[in-house]
């Protein structure tokens, strides 16, 4: 069930990524998102090579790798783990689960990021949509995820502000 691609956005850098559609980690039915720390020789070469080159989104194409590419790929150390349950997750189920986060951060919407930095984990918690677990080595924790969050969150608050009357 593992799916394996390049994903390249129109604008930032092409990754490696592989999804699990229906995994059970834990217990909890969800998607699971790998991101793998290929090189940038290695990716421009996979896709100047690909068994299909396909639209993702409006701003993002998927490369599926042929068999050779694939080999390697699968070689390729992974360096950040997503999981999105299927179901809404409980702040109580997730304070059970992870204990009191580190830092919440609020976001638009009513969206709040947990951060567990020691675990190298921050939590999206959507009222209206769905959860994001995200998972760093915590060394990288704060350079992979809390600064680009903060970064987001400070762009977020501009948009508003220019949008007030």
């Amino acid at each position: 069930q593992l799916q394996v691609a390049v994903m390249v956005p129109r604008d930032g850098p092409a990754s490696l990524e592989a999804s699990v559609e229906n995994a059970r980690p834990g217990g909890i039915q969800g998607r699971v998102l790998l991101t793998a720390s290929a090189s940038v020789s290695d990716l421009q070469r996979w896709i100047r090579h690909p068994a299909k080159d396909e639209v993702a989104g409006p701003t993002t194409r998927r490369i599926t790798l042929d068999l050779l590419s694939l080999g390697e790929a699968l070689r390729t150390p992974i360096n950040a783990i997503g999981f999105i349950p299927s179901t809404q997750l409980e702040a109580d189920v997730v304070r059970h689960r992870f204990g009191e986060p580190a830092e919440v951060l609020e976001a638009s919407g009513g969206v709040q990021h947990w951060l567990y930095p020691v675990r190298g984990l921050a939590l999206m918690i959507d009222p209206k949509g769905r959860e994001l677990l995200q998972f760093v080595p915590p060394a990288q924790f704060e350079s992979r995820l809390r600064a680009p969050l903060l970064d987001v969150l400070k762009d977020q608050a501009r948009e508003q502000a220019a949008t007030r009357p």
